[in-house]
């Protein structure tokens, strides 16, 4: 193929289709101008195309695509696409001399992706996907039939992971074939069987999050097997990270509590769908987001693409008055740390996991080095894993410590803040002010590390105002409390208020719960 198109510079996911005719068609997912996206090319038996993409624009990935011909040797494509709260399952097929319409087969609660494409019986497409919502995983299908996609079908529901699914057809059966657990699965499926099955119940939607303030001593650990607790490739959660850092943030800052939201086996498409329920689920105002583990292990999934999901989920986290506390993946004794490729790959991710955090000005810890830098005289960081790419308990209280002592850091909000609305009189004119004060946060250690606080007004006369800043003022850890007057107010007018704390190094913390002024 003679076009240099970016797209296959960065091609993965190939898919080649040959229509019997010398002619063929290639598919696959790359980037262009933007995100991923799905690009085909046709040979028409002399000569390929040039290059074309399906789908609309390219602000948010699409992927994991797969290809089937019909009868008519017409392509049919379908791919996972970001909606703007988690992946669904699109598509498109050829019609004449054009690409039918993006089309969303999917609207459903949790990560759709993996979709695959056969037909069965020779004319009638059936695409199979893995949906995840929160810790359950299912296999689900579509039939279209009589010019119409059919209703979804659920397939096989499981609390153990079900990845990177695969369908083909043998002797006029459906074979649908999983990962799960580090085993393959199979399960074959004739037309009438699909077709008896029942459609999956209806799945409520992400649930509001609640108007109450966040948790100041609650702090949410999200992320895969390695925050769950996986030791000698087995389950082993009470041997994890997660409790060990709850005791040493308890000893530091007093009762303190840290639910364990990690996922074995989740890749960041699972965990940006499932980020929402998390975030409505637990009222921590604090987020330890380490994840991206598995995918260094799945070539189909671009960097760029995980660094999407990552900073989607941090952008989630923020939305709902969260502090996101992100991690670098730690090292892998295997072919995932000496093979070239995904040496490069671990590399990258975390690299992108800084620039998030850099971007974003959110506290980063760094796990990798931080393994690789465990002393040789003790074994080296080898000696901190019970399998090629879990931990063991030593390494699981290293990488508590390491959580807890980039917590110590964290520019923690003030405790609560009081307003009261005063008059202050002169001879020439009484003038009302709002007089804040608010106290250090007694998590806080070590003075010297901020430098400001940030002071945030919503007029509640307008209930669908943002929070204004309104000014910055220095940190002075010998002031105790701290002051502010808001002279701009207006008399029939009621303010509510927050204010952050801002580290020398510029990352900002959470905003405080906020206060409404009252009448003295």
């Amino acid at each position: 193929m003679a076009d240099r198109s970016p797209s296959l510079l960065s091609a993965s996911r190939v898919k080649i289709l040959a229509d019997g005719t010398r002619g063929a068609w290639v598919f696959w997912t790359g980037r262009d101008r933007g995100r991923d996206e799905t690009f085909f090319s046709r040979f028409d038996g002399s000569a390929w195309s040039p290059v074309g993409r399906l789908g609309g624009d390219a602000s948010s990935p699409r992927i994991l695509l797969d290809a089937a011909l019909d009868q008519a040797k017409q392509p049919w494509v379908v791919w996972s696409g970001y909606d703007g709260n988690d992946y669904e399952v699109c598509g498109s097929r050829w019609e004449r001399a054009g690409w039918s319409e993006e089309e969303m087969l999917t609207e459903d609660a949790g990560s759709d992706a993996w979709p695959g494409i056969v037909f069965l019986r020779g004319s009638f497409p059936i695409v199979v996907w893995a949906n995840v919502h929160g810790r359950s995983s299912s296999l689900r299908a579509r039939v279209f039939a009589a010019g119409a996609w059919g209703p979804t079908r659920e397939i096989i529901a499981s609390e153990d992971e079900i990845a990177e699914p695969c369908v083909s057809v043998r002797d006029g059966q459906l074979i649908v074939s999983w990962r799960s657990r580090g085993a393959i699965r199979s399960l074959a499926l004739s037309y009438d069987e699909l077709s008896a099955k029942p459609s999956p119940a209806p799945e409520p939607g992400d649930t509001a999050l609640a108007e109450a303030g966040r948790d100041e001593n609650a702090y949410t650990a999200f992320g895969d097997e390695i925050t769950f607790g996986w030791i000698d490739n087995s389950p082993a959660a009470g041997l994890g990270y997660v409790p060990r850092l709850e005791a040493l943030l308890t000893e530091r800052f007093g009762p303190s509590v840290v639910p364990n939201e990690g996922v074995p086996g989740e890749t960041t498409v699972n965990g940006l769908g499932r980020m929402s329920d998390v975030l409505a689920r637990n009222a921590g105002r604090y987020l330890l987001l380490m994840e991206g583990t598995n995918d260094v292990i799945v070539p189909n999934l671009s960097l760029d693409a995980s660094a999407f999901n990552l900073e989607q989920m941090v952008l989630k986290c923020i939305d709902a008055g969260v502090l996101p506390v992100l991690a670098t993946i730690i090292p892998m004794n295997d072919v995932y740390l000496t093979d070239a490729l995904f040496r490069q790959r671990i590399d990258g991710l975390n690299k992108e996991l800084g620039r998030i955090a850099l971007n974003l000005r959110l506290p980063l810890v760094d796990m990798f080095n931080t393994f690789l830098d465990y002393p040789e005289s003790d074994g080296g960081w080898p000696a901190l894993l019970s399998d090629p790419a879990h931990p063991n308990e030593r390494g699981y209280e290293v990488i508590a410590r390491t959580w807890a002592e980039t917590l110590g850091r964290v520019p923690f909000p003030p405790s609560p803040i009081t307003v009261r609305r005063l008059t202050e009189r002169s001879l020439l004119a009484d003038r009302k002010v709002n007089y804040l004060t608010w106290g250090h946060s007694p998590k806080l250690r070590n003075p010297f590390l901020f430098r400001s606080y940030k002071i945030f007004k919503k007029d509640l006369a307008e209930p669908l105002a943002e929070n204004r800043l309104i000014t910055v003022l220095p940190y002075s850890p010998f002031h105790d409390p701290q002051k502010f007057n808001d002279l701009d107010i207006l008399d029939t007018h009621r303010y509510r208020y927050a204010v952050s704390l801002v580290a020398v190094d510029g990352t900002e913390g959470p905003l405080s719960d906020p206060a409404d002024e009252s009448e003295l």
